[in-house]
């Protein structure tokens, strides 16, 4: 135990020692670093005091030198300023003497294509008025022949109306005539048919002329008919022509193609009755599929002919 207590005074007395080298160390660094930190700061005040001084004639020097350079700026500028001044007094005259010269090389070119302007079109003009009269010639001689060619159909149409409506008189006058004979043989049989029936007693004599008159009847009215086509209308006839016509008119184009279809027990096609009723093709084409649908109309696939389905 005493050596043990011996041991630890031992190591109690290196530590203070220790602890008392390390205290005068520090002090000793504390010191370096003050006396390092007063040369340091000597120092720093050397060297602004230095640089101030050199900065001082470094500006001095370069003002200076700035000054030199701006009288020598402000010299040159005035100088370059004249110089731009004359040069800008030349170019000037110059640009005034090339748009002078302009304008009057333009006002010539003017003159010139006005007075050429001017010629050509008093040279249209006159085209244009010698093509109108040419043109007004050639409509007055188209006119002339036209008007001559309208008077020569004109004639020739009168000409061939006139030969055909001949034609149609004397056929109708040779039908008449016919139908005379005919009629005056009819009435020659029937009057012996009369007498044969009156001889055998076949009843009372009123019957046969009743019967006479009832066939003799209308064979009178077609006698009459034929008449009055030959020698002209009556009045009555003259009359009931506008009545008809304005009832025909009155028609709805389905009554006007169904009237035509009475006329056409053979059949007839849409072009045909069109041109009877004045009406385009397919417009009949459509009034046809009405009627066929109405059951009034019927058709033929084969030969494409409309039948009246009455």
């Amino acid at each position: 135990m005493a050596t043990f207590a011996d041991q630890m005074t031992a190591l109690a007395g290196s530590v203070v020692a220790s602890r008392r080298a390390s205290v005068l160390a520090v002090h000793n660094i504390k010191a370096q670093t003050m006396d390092l930190m007063s040369g340091f700061a000597r120092a720093h005040r050397d060297m602004g005091r230095q640089l101030k001084a050199g900065l001082a004639a470094g500006t001095s020097a370069r003002t200076q030198q700035v000054d030199g350079m701006r009288r020598a700026n402000r010299k040159a500028h005035r100088e370059t300023g004249r110089e731009l001044r004359y040069e800008l007094v030349q170019t000037i005259a110059r640009i005034a003497s090339a748009v002078a010269s302009l304008r009057e090389s333009a006002s010539r070119q003017r003159t010139v294509m006005a007075q050429a302007q001017r010629v050509e079109c008093a040279g249209a003009r006159a085209a244009r008025i010698t093509a109108r009269a040419a043109c007004v010639t050639d409509c007055a001689v188209r006119m002339s022949e036209m008007v001559r060619s309208r008077q020569d159909m004109a004639r020739q149409l009168q000409r061939t109306l006139g030969a055909s409506t001949a034609a149609i008189v004397s056929e109708v006058a040779e039908l008449r005539r016919g139908f005379n004979v005919a009629q005056g043989a009819v009435r020659t049989d029937l009057r012996i048919a009369s007498r044969i029936w009156q001889t055998r007693g076949g009843g009372a004599p009123s019957a046969p002329s009743a019967r006479c008159t009832t066939v003799l009847g209308p064979v009178q009215r077609l006698g009459n008919a034929f008449s009055e086509l030959v020698g002209g209308t009556s009045a009555s006839e003259s009359h009931a022509e506008p009545k008809l016509r304005k009832s025909w008119s009155k028609l709805s184009d389905e009554e006007k193609v169904l009237r035509i279809m009475q006329g056409y027990p053979e059949g007839a096609s849409a072009a045909s009755i069109g041109e009877k009723v004045s009406l385009h093709a397919g417009v009949v084409g459509k009034i046809m599929k009405e009627l066929m649908a109405r059951g009034e109309i019927r058709r033929d696939e084969n030969t494409r002919l409309y039948f009246s389905a009455k």
